[in-house]
């Protein structure tokens, strides 16, 4: 349906080009994320057109990518183009993260929209929800980014680095549950295809596991609360019986003395 590509690409444009940005691939991972990801989106597309906006987002991106790919080779190759200048490179990073964030921000829109169409509630609902951490992220990347913080940029390091691996981790978190519970009308008793990769298996396992654990726990939980409710009222109920009899007996005894 495109939400196992969109995953893919998710998982490289976010997390491998961290690993391998500091050895000069970042722009290639990128470029191979991006296209995983638009890949997915135009499958998307067919089936709700919400997505078509994250997916025209996602070419200027795929055209920044290049760029990054040009200057890490100029970089490594020591050809000092004149077109890799500071102001460009700032400018250009600019217009990255704000295309990241409407970019996010359009795919989760897109996906609470078909989410709630399909009557999947719990996954319209974390679609809001991370669309809160990346709003966060954008407020306070934005705010680190003014001129008038330079002197304490150096606060806004962690929580920056914090709020970026939580809406990463929610949003691949949420585009497996897509992947397994939303599928093309007339699928619904179609029996579950397994990933090629052996990874996203393992993944969607472990994800399911303590999806399966959480409910477990909180079903035992309110039973044990349901459990010490009914138990309080019946010791309630029976106090009070008790007390009524013993004020019964009382006034009996106080008839047969007259």
């Amino acid at each position: 349906m495109g939400f196992g590509y969109l995953f893919l690409g998710y998982l490289v444009t976010f997390l491998l080009y961290m690993t391998v940005s500091g050895l000069g691939l970042g722009g290639v991972a990128l470029l191979l994320g991006y296209s995983l990801m638009l890949y997915g989106l135009w499958q998307l597309n067919h089936y709700h057109r919400a997505f078509a906006w994250s997916k025209w987002i996602l070419l200027p991106l795929l055209l920044l990518a290049l760029f990054d790919t040009l200057r890490e080779l100029d970089a490594l190759l020591l050809w000092r183009l004149p077109i890799f200048g500071e102001t460009l490179v700032t400018v250009l990073d600019w217009c990255k993260l704000l295309l990241l964030i409407f970019f996010n921000l359009a795919m989760l829109y897109a996906i609470r929209m078909l989410a709630g169409e399909v009557g999947l509630l719990h996954i319209a609902t974390a679609a809001v929800r991370n669309s809160v951490f990346v709003a966060l992220y954008a407020l306070l990347s934005v705010l680190a980014r003014m001129p008038f913080v330079a002197s304490i940029q150096g606060y806004f390091n962690l929580p920056l680095v914090l709020l970026d691996l939580v809406w990463i981790i929610c949003n691949l978190l949420l585009l497996i549950s897509c992947t397994k519970n939303i599928c093309p009308a007339g699928d619904e008793e179609v029996a579950e295809r397994r990933s090629r990769f052996a990874f996203v298996n393992r993944i969607q396992d472990i994800y399911e596991e303590n999806k399966q654990k959480n409910v477990e726990r909180a079903t035992r939980e309110t039973e044990d609360f349901l459990r010490k409710r009914r138990e309080k009222r019946e010791n309630q109920t029976n106090k009070k019986r008790k007390d009524g009899k013993v004020t019964v007996e009382t006034t009996m005894s106080g008839k047969e003395k007259n």
